[in-house]
């Protein structure tokens, strides 16, 4: 089943990581991303159809979009809300990916922050 929806992805030219139950869909683009944005839509409603005739189901309000920028980019690029199954999906300014909180400047700063407050609460608790 997994091979099928990686062809219905393809046929659209689009880059994608596929993991268990999840497959990041993702594009390169200029500042003048117009036509990927259309085809990355395009994609995604192909993948919604194939998945309801597969009896799946894909779920926007679990759907990410996020724009990586180098930080002198950043006041320039500016992301339109993404169409997931009907529903619009507002960019994000991070993600979380396989465990690993990313943002849109992929500075890491949200990653160390996360991991900081993990090694804080277990010291706390093993302290007892």
């Amino acid at each position: 089943m997994a091979k099928k929806l990686t062809a219905v992805i393809r046929q659209f030219g689009l880059n994608y990581m596929q993991y268990a139950d999840d497959t990041p869909v993702y594009i390169a683009a200029d500042r003048t991303y117009s036509r990927q944005l259309a085809s990355l839509e395009e994609c995604l409603s192909a993948v919604h159809t194939w998945l309801l005739h597969n009896s799946l189901c894909l779920n926007p309000a679990k759907s990410d979009t996020i724009v990586f920028t180098p930080s002198r980019q950043q006041h320039t690029t500016k992301l339109d809300t993404v169409t997931v199954s009907g529903q619009p999906v507002v960019p994000s300014l991070t993600v979380k990916s396989l465990g690993v909180v990313l943002d849109n400047m992929l500075s890491m700063d949200n990653m160390l922050l996360t991991f900081a407050r993990t090694a804080i609460f277990i010291y706390a608790h093993c302290t007892m």
